[in-house]
């Protein structure tokens, strides 16, 4: 299990439970997938406090953006008002954007099935239904002879 933080829009935000694969996370609530194979910057390690002391991976999404975001670390230097030098450290969120793909066409892509509808599979019969309909049957065949209902000839 992974979690997933999903930026809605420019302030929205949805921490979501998410799936990970072989190359792409999933987010369950949402038709959503994001590639992961080709990051070199891996996720975040979220520590679970509670009973259970897990740790879960982080991915940072955007609705509108294929892969996840990568962070930009920048540590600059800058004089305060009293002139004293104070270490600023800032932290960037950068996605990639691509006009023609969105996590959503990546989930549809990637959940097709070749053939799926064209060939239809046999139904396998269930043996079970039957077998118990024969016994019944044999059951009240022989209650009928036992009451002389019905009759050998």
């Amino acid at each position: 299990m992974a979690k997933a933080l999903v930026f809605i829009n420019e302030r929205e935000a949805m921490l979501l439970n998410a799936k990970e694969g072989p190359g792409y996370v999933e987010v369950e609530e949402l038709p959503l997938k994001w590639i992961t194979e080709k990051q070199k910057q891996q996720p975040f390690l979220l520590k679970n406090v509670g009973i259970f002391k897990k740790t879960e991976p982080l991915y940072i999404v955007k609705w509108d953006s294929v892969f996840p975001a990568k962070l930009q670390f920048k540590t600059l230097l800058k004089k305060n008002k009293e002139g004293k030098k104070v270490i600023l450290q800032t932290v960037n969120i950068v996605t990639t954007r691509y006009e023609k793909h969105t996590p959503e066409i990546v989930k549809k892509v990637t959940s097709l099935q070749i053939l799926g509808n064209m060939i239809k599979a046999k139904k396998k019969v269930k043996i079970g239904g039957a077998l118990i309909g024969l016994i019944i049957g044999a059951i009240v065949t022989y209650m009928l002879f036992v009451l002389k209902i019905l009759k050998v000839r």
